[in-house]
């Protein structure tokens, strides 16, 4: 990883302070928190403001929505095009009329930092299977899967799988609506760029062309810093 100097000053800068980042409630050294730490989980409690613009294509149309989230504030704002900017505070239950920007912002995070909720999703059941078919192409990967509970969240009892290689970066993902057998939708992972102290995929191609994600305009601002970091 090449360092930046504005990412270093900034970096420097919070060990003066006296910031520290705090270690998730998760099994030491476990691979799915091997898999957080390769994309920066441990730089995370660095980071100030993200902002990204979450881009998929199906069913032949394609959205866009542009997000700034303010990570120590608290506070999201969403920009679509043709519209006015919304912005609300994030904790606790959103109030009704931000509902549904709230779970199109967990939506949209979920897709662009998925490796990051192996340890913040405290209520979730993560296993880990070696050696598994992957769900696009041929070959194997060791699978770490995270199942969601049947209550609770947006999308309760969904289960997602990670497809690993051995330097502990994803290379396929799967989504499995209600912890179904078969995959509800794949896709690769692809781009992976550092963003500051984060890595992230940027391109998400599915099993054909009718379908993918992908992130433009990513940028990290980090606490004490007014400079955005872009990919690397």
């Amino acid at each position: 990883m090449v360092v930046s100097p504005t990412l270093t000053r900034s970096i420097l800068l919070l060990l003066v302070l006296g910031i520290s980042c705090a270690r998730p409630q998760t099994e030491k050294n476990s691979l799915p928190l091997q898999l957080a730490k390769a994309y920066g989980l441990d730089s995370f409690c660095l980071v100030g403001k993200i902002k990204y613009t979450f881009n998929v294509k199906f069913n032949g149309k394609t959205i866009s929505r542009s997000w700034l989230w303010d990570v120590s504030g608290g506070r999201v704002t969403m920009q679509e095009p043709g519209a006015a900017p919304v912005s609300y505070a994030r904790g606790g239950s959103p109030d009704t009329s931000f509902r549904k920007v709230d779970a199109q912002f967990i939506n949209d995070q979920y897709w662009l930092l998925f490796p990051f909720h192996l340890a913040w999703d405290t209520s979730a059941i993560v296993t880990v299977a070696p050696n598994q078919p992957v769900p696009i192409g041929t070959g194997t990967a060791t699978r770490v899967t995270i199942a969601f509970p049947p209550a609770g969240g947006y999308t309760p009892g969904d289960a997602f799988d990670l497809f690993v290689d051995n330097r502990n970066r994803v290379k396929q993902w799967a989504y499995r609506r209600g912890n179904a057998a078969a995959p509800t939708r794949t896709n690769l992972w692809e781009e992976n760029r550092r963003v500051g102290p984060l890595l992230v995929s940027l391109n998400r191609p599915g099993a054909d062309s009718t379908f993918r994600v992908w992130f433009t305009d990513v940028a990290v601002q980090l606490k004490g810093s007014n400079d955005w970091l872009l990919p690397q």
